[in-house]
């Protein structure tokens, strides 16, 4: 298992934050540049995927998951029960992007087993005519298959992300994953 963590930051607490770039931004700057850094994989997908969503185009997306891909966020989707391919994947994904005149994905760690990836995300968004961002963090889970996303859930904690994958919860004495 690998796990990769971005230095702690403050998060910005005024309005002089809202419309800065990533450069600019003294959270996201340090976190996205120290992810641009890793080597390609599956971490450099999901923050590919973050930078993506906190520029307000998931366009992208069509090229990270697999045709079938399966979402289900659980209590922090907006809709029940999953949805399956990238289009409804996509237009779910859709109506909370534009319910904000900005919002971001930042990932804090990355915890990855295998085929599997759990992030831990702080996600703000800015409604219209506010200076300041709703926040909350959430914990996002993702199987690969052929090096695409072929499931992402949404979840309130890390150990049901984890949970969700199938990924170790700690190591034993001897430093083996123990299974859920």
């Amino acid at each position: 298992m690998r796990l990769f963590c971005c230095p702690p930051i403050e998060a910005p607490s005024d309005a002089e934050n809202v419309g800065r770039s990533v450069a600019e931004d003294p959270l996201r700057g340090p976190a996205l540049a120290y992810f641009s850094n890793m080597a390609e994989g599956h971490a450099d997908m999901v923050r590919r995927a973050c930078e993506a969503w906190s520029g307000g185009d998931i366009s992208v997306y069509r090229e990270m998951y697999t045709p079938d891909v399966v979402a289900d966020g659980g209590e922090l989707w907006m809709e029940e029960g999953s949805v399956q391919g990238v289009e409804a994947v996509i237009a779910g994904f859709e109506p909370l992007i534009k319910a904000f005149d900005r919002s971001e994905l930042v990932p804090m760690h990355l915890h990855e087993e295998g085929d599997c990836l759990v992030a831990e995300l702080q996600w703000r968004g800015w409604l219209p005519g506010t200076e300041t961002p709703v926040e909350q963090q959430i914990a996002s889970a993702y199987r690969f298959e052929g090096g695409l996303i072929a499931f992402q859930g949404w979840y309130q904690d890390l150990e049901a992300a984890r949970t969700a994958v199938g990924m170790a919860r700690e190591l034993d004495a001897e430093g083996r994953p123990q299974r859920p």
